[in-house]
């Protein structure tokens, strides 16, 4: 017979039992709640760290991560709401999920932001991200429309013995030069992004103040005319001469300076500069124009026209003999507000000019449209190319253009502009980009001999 004082103890015993196991069913379920990313379901970000500290550590080959955005999530939130932007978030983890490998960890990191961490060397992980990319951008259907993501992938190598956070750092590193090459591009993690890491971050640091700190200069080159063989006009070049940075070119600076909301003080240094030097050669006897090469931001600028009809009046300069240029490369789509920026600088009396001309980004329809009074076409580096070169001339020379050959650095080139029918052309042959001091010596050579 059982002894019953026992009972109390097996009871007890009982409860300890349902106690631990409803601790670990707690255990269990707050892990879930601090690795999981609660809208998605995937592991975060927390997560893919650990993951990728996993696959660091010995015995396994390493692998590599890859880091994933949907750029344009913002734009679907704003136009759709964030319900739907939030569907889009679940749809894209679900595609994520499904076309990686099987024991690739994918997870969310925040916001559109989304990691991949493979076992596969860089090749094969490129490749996956390619498709991943790939099936992120297929529509996403709504109830009554379909919405298209625009997205960006990142990636870098992992090495054994590497901090994770530093792995990721790197990722989302090539993570941003995708974004910033175009839509749905994967890039590669290389040191030189960290150096232009640096070099970016040191030029948002010193560039504040260098207008006032007298930094910013200009170098001149001069455009030949070459059925005359005497200069006919001069290039303004932006230099931003820094004691640490040394010289920094406008490719540089210009993106900086406008992320700092300094573009437009910048353009108006170099607009006063180049109109107040063109005055002065004038007055010296050297009747030049003048051109610059502005950014299409500068051009759709309002103010920009008024400021040049301010610096034309200031320093007393012909309107026909300042020139603004564009880039080809800035152009989009759509240049229809580009021809009416440039149709006001037009009416100003101010020519205008594509620079950088390859014919291959512009349409015959789009070049008909914009108010343009002449094309700067590079000059190829070999006489293979000069097919090219001759059916961008022909193209010029349909729309009344006139022409000027850029990279005339020999006499090679030299001939192969005059045969393609360029009127005008620079380059080193005449003279490379100067300070206004050495351009007049220069020019000093074209003055007729005094009786």
């Amino acid at each position: 017979m059982s002894d019953l004082r026992a009972l109390p103890e097996v009871g007890a015993l009982v409860l300890n039992i349902r106690d631990v196991g409803e601790r670990c069913r707690l255990e269990r379920a707050v892990a879930r709640l601090t690795s999981t990313d609660q809208l998605t379901g995937l592991p975060n970000r927390r997560e893919v760290v650990r993951a990728v500290a996993g696959r660091r550590r010995g015995g396994r080959r390493p692998g590599s991560l890859i880091v994933i955005e949907l750029v344009n999530l913002a734009d679907i939130n704003d136009q759709y709401g964030s319900r739907v932007g939030d569907a889009v978030l679940v749809e894209a983890a679900l595609r994520l999920r499904t076309h990686a490998g099987a024991e690739d960890v994918v997870g969310r990191l925040a916001g559109g932001r989304y990691a991949a961490v493979t076992a596969d060397g860089p090749i094969e992980a490129y490749a996956l991200g390619v498709r991943l990319l790939t099936v992120l951008s297929e529509p996403y259907r709504l109830p009554d429309d379909l919405v298209c993501v625009q997205a960006g992938a990142g990636l870098a190598e992992l090495a054994s013995g590497e901090d994770a956070d530093d792995v990721l750092r790197r990722a989302e590193l090539a993570l941003h030069r995708a974004i910033a090459a175009g839509h749905n591009r994967i890039e590669w993690y290389d040191e030189s992004l960290e150096q232009a890491l640096v070099r970016r971050t040191d030029l948002e640091r010193f560039l504040p103040g260098a207008t006032g700190r007298g930094e910013l200069d200009l170098a001149y080159q001069p455009v030949v005319e070459l059925s005359e063989g005497r200069p006919a006009g001069v290039e303004a070049l932006l230099r931003w001469r820094h004691p640490v940075l040394g010289t920094v070119s406008p490719v540089e600076l210009m993106p900086v300076a406008e992320k700092l909301g300094m573009g437009r003080e910048v353009a108006r240094w170099v607009l006063h500069t180049a109109c107040q030097q063109a005055s002065r050669w004038r007055r010296e006897g050297f009747d030049l124009w003048l051109s610059l090469n502005v950014s299409m931001a500068q051009v759709v600028d309002g103010e920009f026209p008024p400021e040049v009809a301010a610096a034309l009046s200031v320093h007393q300069t012909p309107s026909e003999r300042l020139a603004i240029e564009i880039c080809e490369a800035d152009l989009g789509e759509d240049v229809a507000e580009l021809a009416r920026a440039l149709g006001r600088l037009r009416a100003l009396g101010v020519r205008t000019g594509l620079d950088d001309f390859h014919g291959g980004r512009t349409t015959l329809e789009q070049l008909r449209r914009l108010p343009l009074d002449y094309l700067k076409i590079p000059l190829p580096a070999s006489g293979e190319a000069r097919p090219l070169l001759l059916a961008a001339v022909d193209v010029a020379q349909r729309l009344g253009l006139e022409v000027v050959a850029e990279g005339v650095e020999d006499e090679d080139r030299l001939r192969w502009s005059e045969e393609a029918g360029c009127r005008y052309a620079q380059g080193h042959l005449f003279s490379p980009p100067a300070p206004a001091e050495r351009i007049e010596a220069y020019l000093d050579g074209f003055r007729a001999p005094s009786s």
